[in-house]
C-alpha cells in the first residue's frame, strides 16, 4: 500500500485511545505513524475482508481505520477481545459525515 500523508483521530478513536493507560496510547499511536512508512509492516497491517476498515495490531489492542486516497482516520482502538463486536457495531456513515464537517471547516 502506499504511505499515507494524513492522519485523523475519528472522535471515538480519542475516547478509546483516552481510556487505555499512557504506555499503551503511546504504543498504538506510534503504530498509527507507519502508516506514513512504504512499505508497512507485514503482519502488522491487514484489512479486514468484508468490511471498509483496516486494522493495526499494537499487542493486545487493534486500531481500526479507513483508508482513503493519501490519509488514514482512525475510527477505533479496541482491545482484541472486543473486536469483532467492534466491528460488527462499525457504520461507516458517522464517520464520512464527520470527515464531510471536517472538509468544511479547512
Amino acid at each position: 500500500m502506499k504511505p499515507v500523508q494524513e492522519i485523523l483521530l475519528f472522535p471515538k478513536a480519542v475516547r478509546d485511545l483516552e481510556k487505555l493507560d499512557q504506555k499503551y496510547t503511546r504504543q498504538v499511536l506510534e503504530d498509527v505513524e507507519l502508516l506514513r512508512n512504504d512499505p508497512w509492516p507485514a503482519g502488522k497491517i491487514k484489512k479486514r475482508r468484508g468490511t471498509p476498515l483496516w486494522e493495526i495490531k499494537t499487542g493486545d489492542y487493534r486500531s481500526l481505520f479507513l483508508l482513503e486516497p493519501k490519509r488514514a482516520v482512525i475510527a477505533r482502538g479496541v482491545n482484541r477481545k472486543t473486536l469483532e463486536a467492534a466491528v460488527k457495531s462499525f457504520d461507516i456513515r458517522y464517520v464520512l459525515d464527520w470527515l464531510r464537517r471536517q472538509e468544511g471547516k479547512a
